[in-house]
């Protein structure tokens, strides 16, 4: 793993605070907020604990969930990674794979071994999302399923804050939960950029990119079905562990 400079949790915690106002001025601006309906900014839940994270990793999502009213999206004004801290997180479809990849990724473990706990069974695994950054594209609320198109034009509104946050937290890793094409044109990636197909079965793949001294992982997003949970955590794992 190549050599990073030490970041600073005063730093990162002043940072996330002032990105949050952003959040918030931005859809205030762009008339996304109303009185039911405000942000979901994201970011780091445990400031030490990331800056501490040996790789740094973060993820890159599609967009938050709180509430639905008279068929539209409702809520807001929290943390995103303030629901890690739900009792029930542990059942949450998403986060699921993320956390077996974190707990492969820092223990040296894949997926099927014997004595990777079951989430089930040992509910503080949520702890570590905690230690990661988790991001979404779109800041606002929506609907349990986005559109390409409805990404893209939400990609369009808050692509510089999503930066900022990437210059931020510093990642080491990025895991593009499907969201990596957003970027391509922009970080000047295409078809003859140099990268690594790793299979996952069901004749899919996850590519590997290098950008900027980050490990880039173009995978699907984490509540998939296409391809076999354990094919999906394990390529994640062994990509990390292997390649970085």
């Amino acid at each position: 793993m190549e050599k990073s400079e030490p970041l600073s949790p005063d730093k990162i915690r002043s940072g996330q605070e002032l990105i949050k106002s952003k959040i918030f001025e931005r859809a205030k601006k762009l008339e996304l907020s109303n009185d039911g309906l405000e942000p979901l900014p994201d970011g780091v839940a445990d400031i030490e604990g990331y800056c501490k994270s040996s790789p740094r990793i973060m993820w890159i999502l599609k967009q938050p969930y709180d509430d639905m009213k008279d068929g539209k999206p409702f809520g807001g004004g929290w943390e995103v990674y303030g629901a890690f801290n739900n009792d029930d997180a542990f059942k949450n479809t998403t986060w699921q794979p993320i956390i077996y990849s974190l707990f492969g990724i820092r223990n040296h473990k894949l997926y099927g071994d014997s004595d990777v706990p079951y989430i089930h069974d040992d509910k503080s695994m949520v702890g570590l999302l905690k230690d990661i950054a988790y991001i979404n594209i779109d800041k606002m609320p929506g609907y349990r399923n986005t559109s390409d198109a409805e990404l893209a034009e939400a990609y369009e509104q808050w692509k510089d804050i999503v930066e900022e946050q990437i210059r931020l937290y510093d990642p080491q890793v990025i895991c593009f939960a499907n969201t990596m094409w957003l970027f391509k044109k922009d970080w000047g990636i295409d078809e003859n950029t140099k990268h690594e197909a790793i299979p996952l079965g069901n004749d899919k793949n996850m590519f590997v990119y290098r950008k900027d001294g980050r490990l880039c992982l173009d995978t699907y997003h984490p509540a998939q079905r296409v391809v076999p949970r354990e094919s999906y955590v394990d390529a994640i794992i062994k990509a990390v562990n292997e390649l970085l």
